[in-house]
C-alpha cells in the first residue's frame, strides 16, 4: 500500500512538473492541509492557547483559531528548503518533521498577527 502512494505522490510530482509547476509548489499545496490540521492539534494542546482563549465565546475561539491555522499553512513552508518538502511528499517521517517544524515556526507569528 505505501508502495502505490508513493508511486502515486511520484507521479503527481512529474505531472507537476510537466505542467510547469515547480516540484516544491507542488510539495507545499500538498501538505497545507497536513500543517493546518497539526496547528489545530498544536492549538487545542497548549496551555497557553486554553488560557488566553479562555474568555471567547466559543465561536470567536474557532474564528481565531481559523485565521491562525490559516496564516500558518499559508507562510509555514517559506523557510522548508525544496529538497525537504520533497522528500516529505514520499516519506512519512519526513513529513511528521517538516510540519512540526514549520508549525512550531510560524504559529506565534500567526497568533500575533491576528491579535493586531
Amino acid at each position: 500500500m505505501k508502495y502505490r502512494l508513493r508511486l502515486v505522490l511520484t507521479i503527481i510530482v512529474l505531472a507537476g512538473c510537466i505542467a510547469g509547476c515547480s516540484d516544491a509548489s507542488v510539495a507545499k499545496n500538498m501538505l497545507k492541509p497536513v500543517i493546518k490540521n497539526q496547528c489545530a492539534q498544536e492549538l487545542e494542546q497548549s496551555k497557553l492557547w486554553k488560557v488566553s482563549t479562555y474568555l471567547m465565546t466559543t465561536s470567536k475561539k474557532q474564528q481565531v483559531a481559523q485565521d491562525v491555522c490559516e496564516c500558518v499553512a499559508e507562510n509555514a513552508l517559506t523557510d522548508i528548503p525544496s529538497k525537504d518538502l520533497l522528500r516529505a511528499m514520499l516519506d512519512e517521517e519526513v513529513k511528521k518533521q517538516v510540519t512540526q517544524k514549520a508549525v512550531l515556526n510560524s504559529v506565534k507569528a500567526c497568533i500575533l498577527q491576528s491579535k493586531e
